[in-house]
């Protein structure tokens, strides 16, 4: 019996279905033909992150894809000859002038703004004098499309409840649990243990963490240690599954009562 990943565009709902014997390439290619734009133009999402290899796809049957602009326009208004601050004067393409007197071209905006939402910051800040920038001015001088900027509001939604700085539960549980539920995979460094959960709440506190590199072991700022993994505590500040480069079992996705 073929199975299916169901795809949902973020901007209008639109569903497409697609073989899950494609590889990833071939998926984007498939909804690139299926949306009538180029490949470089779709990206596949899963909750709140872009879905960068085929093992961010594994044991998940619905997703959602974006599609980027095909150009990235400036307005006459803000077009600004300073040089780019991300690439000088090798930049590509006309620069907007931002609100804090620096510039940098549409596309290298985005992709800053992408990169700090996939570090879990949602403040945007000009890397050259740290002026912070609002979203609404990102979505129009970055000139996002409406999946992007669906996909971006999403993101900083999700980050403002992944931190709880208190270490308490958040109240809202049932964004909680999406968010658990939904969050990408990755593999264990050291360990090479694949398809885990890359956000868990501390077993003991409940405060989540988002696994970004390094190995299984994890310690919370309450100050509780545990793997990463199998979700088991440390016992003397050892793990009790074996050493940081070992494998063993992923726990199954989290799900606060």
């Amino acid at each position: 019996m073929t199975s299916y990943f169901t795809f949902r565009r973020i901007s209008n709902q639109q569903v497409f279905t697609v073989e899950q014997n494609k590889s990833y390439i071939e998926i984007k290619r498939f909804l690139a033909n299926l949306a009538s734009v180029t490949f470089d133009r779709i990206d596949i999402v899963r909750g709140p992150f872009i879905v960068e290899s085929e093992e961010d796809m594994t044991s998940q049957n619905e997703m959602a894809f974006i599609i980027h602009p095909k150009e990235r326009p400036i307005n006459g208004f803000w077009e600004s000859r300073s040089p780019d601050m991300f690439e000088g004067c090798m930049a590509d393409g006309a620069r907007v002038g931002m609100s804090c007197g620096h510039a940098a071209t549409p596309e290298n905006i985005y992709r800053f703004c992408l990169t700090t939402l996939k570090d879990s910051n949602a403040t945007f800040r000009c890397i050259l004098c740290q002026t912070v920038w609002s979203l609404e001015e990102i979505i129009h001088k970055a000139g996002l499309s409406d999946d992007e900027r669906i996909f971006f509001k999403h993101r900083i939604d999700e980050i403002t409840s992944i931190i709880s700085l208190e270490g308490r539960q958040p109240v809202d549980k049932g964004a909680t649990n999406d968010l658990l539920r939904n969050c990408g995979r990755v593999t264990m460094g050291y360990s090479n243990i694949p398809n885990v959960p890359n956000i868990r709440a501390c077993p003991k506190c409940f405060q989540f963490i988002e696994h970004r590199k390094g190995c299984k072991t994890m310690t919370c700022s309450c100050g509780h240690v545990f793997c990463f993994s199998c979700l088991r505590a440390a016992v003397g500040g050892s793990l009790s599954c074996g050493s940081y480069s070992s494998g063993c079992s992923v726990a199954p996705v989290q799900q606060i009562a």
